[in-house]
């Protein structure tokens, strides 16, 4: 319609969605055309694309934008309808040529410069009088379709008449037949006599067929003698097919039981005639006669005989070929040189047998009505009928390498479950393929086993994977045998090693044991897929404490042989050098930093240890995290195929079988539960921070690793492995702590025994050989080499600032109260202020050194402290303290009270107690002695006991109130 009206589109009259106001705005205004949807609001094709510039041609300079229509009052549109509805037109072709000329004039107007813009008037009359030339058009088209309409309305209503009577006349014609049916001779009696008339047909055409039967039974001696003489044995299987369904009509003659006799007879001698021909087509892989044969024995409802004779037949090369391992010379002497072949072996005996299993299920699916079912039976007879069994000789290969046995096994069942997963492909590859009627042939399970029932096929393999079942239940015992051995090795010194090679020993020792825990865990992958998981964590808590116990047995010689113990002190005296190092006991001989050095190595195990152990609970989830799943799997092999096709590890027979035995039990099921309920744990802190007390430890942020508390709730599967890992911690920093104080201690161990506590008071020759007293005393030589050895302490201690041995698990260290490190951290954090840092050793290197000098202090308040209490249990040992003695013993406590202050150490209570019990005068003690117990703010340090027992050495009695 566009055509006819040149620079305007009026197709959009024809659209439903039409709006009369946007499609005026839209010719007004060329650059808001309305959308295209509609198939209105595009130029015509003789308009030429107009500039940016031209698009305002309907405004005149200085005029603003109005859009028509757009906000125009209704009046104004009144009268623009008014104006169009008095416009006169005569016949279309004039209104079409005003039309045209009108749009051609618009087109002008609109596109030429410098014109005048029509007015809104004269553009409101020209659209109206378009609107009229459409409204008349559309009124035509009308009018035709509603002529047409009318005159095929009778032809309509003709036809439906002729359809109404047709439909009358078929009733009538029913209700007829219906009235002569009832009106007909007899009645219903009629069809009940045609009725009775076939019941009595059908009858005696049975008992004619009987009959008939029972005639040929006469003569099937001698029709089956002349078949057998002919060697027709297709036309035998038929004849006896026909007896034998013919035999179930006789079952109530007297004669039942001989012929039932008779043809079982038949049937066997037609089968001893044709099981030569049987294993001749059999053995020459003759596909028309086997099944020819088949087709006979079914016919005799034999076809499990016939299957059976097809076992045997395919399975006897693979058997000879399984007697070779027995007869072959270079396995012989490999079992006697212990090599470990069985495994090596097996598989190309796996190999051998798939090419048999392909190449049959190929062959048998032309055969058989079920392949699958008979590649199942195959391999169930085959495995069946081996001498030895698998079983038999995997415990024969059990049995000869005992605790090395594991890796050959777990070698051999991969392999057989490489061979099952190739097995069940196979399978697989038919399971689309519609299974042939007829049923099972010689399934070994009772019924058909089909890929679409809910057994699926995983019982193909039982028979192959139930020979691994004891290893797989038995798994952890044979697992700790096996670490056992290994971890004997490496934990055994060299003969004649000294403490410095034990300590390395330990030390190197520590990767490897872990390494041995983590090729476990693949190994109980590899043999249960992880179905021996709780067995695998039994035997990890057992393996992991009888190494910690073999380090504490270590541990221990390495304390005889340092002397730490005892067992090898030797003299202080002046005389020994101490730069002097003695080559004969290792590098550093017996020198006593020597054997802090080794201590320190032993307990810097325990960290290492201990991160470890505490990451394995995640290296299992990694592992056996996935088994939950494949528990969840449903019974579908195609399922299970589908989930992962690139399985390598499982097959699912095997699978199955783990699922239907022992080792899916509650205790798997608790232990995935605790797996899953493991997170990654928090980044641990730096190896120099020092560790909190228990209830005060929280995560340094930005710290470097260093061990936790073994205490965690990961690790509650290795809570056993934790506990004898924290008394080896405990021991190994005793040995530490020892190693420092056993310097102190054989200084004081002859201490109760000098002769000064029982002396007078030493006096000097003066003028005219008078004796004047000596009023001022020296420390004793062995509380000096105590104050020197002490403050040698933190120059060795600061030889390691970074050692982590040192700054783990200070919260077991004797003699520390939780006070200290709430005390250390505070003045730490005072200055790690000051110093820019966080006071733990995250603010630079200055907040570095005060962390590794706070570990430092620890230790020497640690030292210090058993130096004091040790020193006061010592003083008690005097038998007997004279007057003298006592200002000597006042004089040897004052001094070290001095070093330990020089040290900024608190003394102990105890200590101070006996330094003032020593100095206390007699007229103290008299009033004690007279029960007055008015003591000082300082004399009630010390418990009643050790009163008592200075006053004795002192020779001073006292009440015993």
């Amino acid at each position: 319609m566009s055509s006819l009206y040149p620079g305007v589109d009026v197709d959009a009259f024809l659209s439903p969605t039409f709006d009369v106001k946007e499609w005026v705005n839209g010719v007004l205004t060329p650059s808001r055309r309305p959308r295209d949807a509609t198939g209105w609001g595009r130029a015509s094709q003789s308009e030429e694309p107009r500039e940016a510039d031209k698009n305002e041609g309907f405004k005149t300079a200085g005029e603003p934008d109005v859009e028509p229509f757009v906000g125009m009052d209704d009046a104004a549109g009144d009268d623009a309808r008014e104006a169009g509805a008095g416009a006169p037109f005569s016949d279309s072709g004039e209104t079409g040529g005003r039309s045209a000329g009108t749009s051609a004039g618009y087109e002008q107007t609109g596109t030429g410069a410098g014109t005048e813009a029509p007015s809104i008037d004269q553009l409101a009359s020209t659209l109206v009088l378009k609107l009229q030339l459409l409204s008349q058009e559309v009124s035509s088209k009308l009018d035709k379709l509603s002529d047409e309409a009318i005159r095929n309305m009778p032809r309509v209503l003709y036809d439906f008449e002729l359809l109404r009577k047709d439909v009358h006349s078929v009733r009538s014609a029913v209700e007829d037949a219906k009235r002569q049916f009832e009106t007909a001779e007899g009645g219903n009696n009629a069809f009940q006599d045609l009725v009775r008339l076939d019941t009595v047909r059908t009858r005696m055409e049975l008992t004619r067929h009987s009959l008939r039967e029972a005639e040929n039974w006469s003569t099937l001696s001698a029709e089956m003698e002349a078949i057998f003489a002919a060697r027709d044995y297709e036309k035998a299987a038929t004849r006896l097919e026909e007896a034998r369904r013919s035999l179930a009509l006789l079952s109530s003659t007297p004669d039942y039981e001989d012929r039932r006799a008779l043809l079982a007879k038949l049937q066997n001698q037609l089968e001893s005639d044709v099981k030569p021909k049987v294993l001749a087509a059999l053995n020459e892989h003759d596909a028309e006669a086997t099944k020819r044969y088949y087709r006979i024995f079914s016919k005799m409802e034999k076809s499990t005989e016939f299957a059976n004779h097809y076992y045997r037949a395919r399975r006897a090369p693979l058997l000879r070929l399984w007697q070779q391992y027995d007869q072959d010379p270079s396995v012989r002497s490999a079992e006697i040189r212990g090599d470990k072949t069985f495994a090596d072996w097996l598989a190309p005996f796996y190999e051998e047998v798939f090419l048999v299993l392909n190449k049959e299920f190929s062959w048998s699916a032309y055969i058989f009505p079920s392949p699958i079912d008979v590649l199942q039976a195959l391999v169930h007879h085959t495995f069946s009928a081996l001498k030895p069994t698998l079983a038999d000789r995997c415990a024969e290969v059990a049995a000869r390498l005992h605790e090395g046995c594991l890796p050959v096994i777990i070698k051999a069942y991969q392999t057989t479950v490489a061979f099952g997963q190739k097995v069940e492909r196979l399978m697989l590859s038919e399971a689309d393929r519609p299974a042939s009627p007829g049923g099972d042939i010689g399934s070994p399970y009772g019924s058909p086993v089909s890929v679409d029932g809910g057994n699926d096929i995983a019982g193909w393999g039982f028979v192959i994977y139930e020979s691994f079942m004891p290893f797989q239940q038995d798994f952890a015992n044979y697992e700790k045998n096996h670490l056992t051995s290994l971890s004997s090795v490496v934990l055994k010194p060299e003969r004649n090693a000294d403490f410095m090679e034990i300590a390395q020993t330990m030390g190197d020792s520590v990767a490897k044991i872990f390494n041995f825990a983590e090729m476990a865990t693949v190994r109980c992958r590899q043999l249960t897929f992880g179905f021996g998981l709780p067995g695998l964590v039994d035997c990890l808590n057992e393996f992991f404490g009888a190494v910690i116990d073999r380090y504490s047995a270590l541990l221990e010689q390495i304390r005889q042989e340092t002397g730490v113990d005892g067992t090898q002190i030797s003299s202080m005296g002046d005389e020994e050098d101490d730069d002097d190092y003695e080559l004969g006991r290792g590098e550093v001989g017996r020198q006593e930093w020597g054997h802090f050095q080794v201590a320190v190595r032993v307990l810097g195990m325990c960290p290492v240890i201990t991160r470890r152990l505490e990451g394995f609970p995640l290296s299992l989830k990694k592992v056996f995290g996935g088994l939950r799943s494949r528990l969840e799997l449903g019974a579908s092999c195609q399922e299970y195929y589908a989930e992962d096709k690139e399985r390598t590890e499982e097959c699912f027979s095997a699978l199955t079988l783990l699922k239907l035995s022992s080792l899916n039990s509650y205790t798997l099921h608790t232990v995935l539960g605790t797996l899953e309920a493991i997170e990654k744990p928090a980044e641990p802190r730096r190896s120099g921070a020092v560790r909190k007390t228990p209830r005060e430890q929280e995560p340094a942020a930005g710290d470097s690793p260093a061990p936790t508390p073994p205490a965690r709730s990961q690790s509650t599967l290795f809570a056993p492995s934790f506990e004898g890992l924290r008394l080896f911690t405990s021991s190994s920093q005793r040995f530490v702590f020892d190693t420092m104080f056993a310097t102190v201690e054989k200084h004081l161990s002859a201490v109760p025994n000098m002769d000064v506590w029982r002396s007078a008071a030493p006096t000097t020759s003066g003028p005219f050989n008078l004796e004047v007293p000596q009023f001022s005393l020296s420390p004793s030589p062995y509380i000096t080499c105590v104050g020197e050895h002490l403050l040698t302490i933190p120059q060795q201690l600061e030889l390691h600032p970074d050692e982590e041995a040192l700054s783990y698990s200070l919260e077991t260290l004797p003699f520390l109260e939780p006070e200290d490190f709430r005390e250390e951290e505070a003045s730490l954090g005072e200055d790690g202020d000051e110093m820019g840092g966080d006071g733990l050793g995250n603010g630079g290197n200055e907040a570095d050194r005060l962390t590794a000098d706070l570990v430092t202090n620890l230790w020497i308040t640690a030292v210090s402290r058993g130096t004091m209490v040790g020193y006061a249990d010592t003083i008690l040992k005097i038998p007997k303290l004279s007057e003298h003695g006592a200002k000597q013993l006042a004089t040897d406590i004052s001094y070290i009270i001095n070093v330990f202050a020089a040290m900024d150490i608190e003394p102990v209570t105890k200590l101070r107690g006996v330094l003032q019990l020593v100095t206390m005068d007699g007229v103290k003690l008299e009033r004690w002695r007279e029960g007055s117990h008015q003591w000082g703010e300082n004399e009630g340090f010390v418990d009643e006991s050790t009163v008592k027992r200075i006053a004795a050495i002192r020779g001073l009695l006292l009440d015993s109130k």
